[in-house]
């Protein structure tokens, strides 16, 4: 993107125009004709760019959905990918093939390996999965078994609710701390960012029937390790602004956690996915 272009869209609300939001898209559940129908929603929204927080397919099928998402569009697709993309398979197995499918296709760019991405003089998007760390409410004495920790294999190998506690926080934190260093780094040169995340950094955010997760479901549904990171970088940095775009909940969500933080969540429904209003 040249400098022109990017001075162009210095106003947020022409990069918000100009970009299409979509999550928890679980292309798994539809059909051919259900895929072209929301590619052709896409395509009439003329669209420069696609943001994906997440929950595209599943860990078996994400590299053959994606590269064929990436020949129905023909247009760039920055994305991070969420629990369910992970399942019947592992981290690093998935992982490895994400990162040769963007290796071999210009359309797709995976933000933990993309860094930083300049959207115009004033605003950059950066991204990482996140995951749901246990951090908010009761995680060893919630009695909620995910489908994560049967279909996932790192998971799945925890042998006690103690030892998945354990492995969720470090992921939590490992998400925190490459956001962090990214989110520093972005504001060295630009005012205001936008994250891409998969799992709602703050309770708040994680709703059911419009209401905050109780202790049960919030500790599976929520980030705490990204939300604390979040708020004392924002705190830190009055002057910039930051949007989280993300999801997981399948719950409409807009919050504003801080003046210069707002955090939404997109709503989803499986076999029915949609463009996200924001």
């Amino acid at each position: 993107m040249n400098k022109t272009t990017l001075k162009q869209q210095d106003d947020p609300k022409k990069i918000r125009s100009s970009s299409v939001w979509l999550t928890d898209i679980h292309l798994d559940f539809l059909d051919e004709s259900d895929k072209e129908t929301l590619y052709s929603d896409i395509r009439n929204q003329k669209p420069e760019r696609i943001f994906i927080s997440g929950d595209i397919a599943t860990g078996t099928t994400i590299t053959d959905e994606m590269e064929h998402m990436a020949n129905a569009l023909g247009l760039p697709i920055y994305f991070v990918l969420g629990n369910h993309d992970y399942y019947k398979s592992d981290f690093a197995q998935v992982n490895a093939s994400i990162f040769l499918l963007c290796k071999n296709n210009c359309n797709l760019i995976w933000m933990r390996e993309a860094g930083i991405i300049p959207l115009s003089t004033s605003t950059a998007l950066i991204g990482h999965e996140g995951w749901a760390d246990g951090g908010y409410g009761d995680f060893i004495g919630s009695t909620v078994q995910l489908t994560d920790y049967i279909l996932i294999e790192s998971l799945k190998a925890c042998p006690t609710r103690e030892l998945l506690h354990q492995k969720l926080r470090e992921l939590g934190q490992q998400s925190a701390k490459f956001t962090e260093k990214m989110l520093c780094r972005a504001f060295t040169e630009f005012d205001s960012a936008i994250l891409l995340t998969h799992v709602p950094p703050f309770r708040e955010d994680c709703l059911y029937q419009n209401r905050p997760s109780n202790d049960e479901w919030a500790p599976h549904f929520s980030n705490r390790s990204m939300g604390e990171m979040l708020t004392r970088i924002m705190l830190d940095h009055k002057d910039k602004n930051l949007t989280v775009l993300c999801g997981h909940t399948h719950h409409l969500s807009k919050n504003k956690i801080l003046p210069n933080l707002e955090v939404l969540v997109g709503t989803a429904t499986y076999g029915a996915p949609e463009i996200q209003p924001w």
